[in-house]
């Protein structure tokens, strides 16, 4: 996704007041691809991994630049919600 254009949505996923309206603005956004980075700075919303690992299992089909999966699991807290994403990632640890 351009830069201008993620940045517009990321900014209404995050002015939404609940996670649930959040989670529905950002899988209405599923269908766009994203880099590692932005699919990151989009996992930063929220403090826990699960609501992360939702994000990234929305997006994780149309990463477009998997080689920089190190952005996503940096957002992760858990080395178990790390092999997760590594396995939703295809990445060969």
């Amino acid at each position: 996704m351009p830069e201008v254009e993620f940045q517009r949505f990321y900014n209404k996923v995050k002015s939404r007041p609940f996670k649930d309206d959040q989670f529905e603005m950002i899988e209405l956004g599923a269908n766009n691809s994203l880099n590692c980075n932005q699919c990151a700075r989009l996992m930063s919303i929220y403090p826990f991994d699960d609501d992360k690992m939702r994000v990234l299992k929305l997006f994780a089909p149309r990463i477009a630049d998997r080689e920089n999966y190190e952005e996503i699991l940096n957002a992760l807290d858990s080395l178990f919600k790390k092999d997760d994403a590594k396995k939703l990632l295809r990445i060969k640890n």
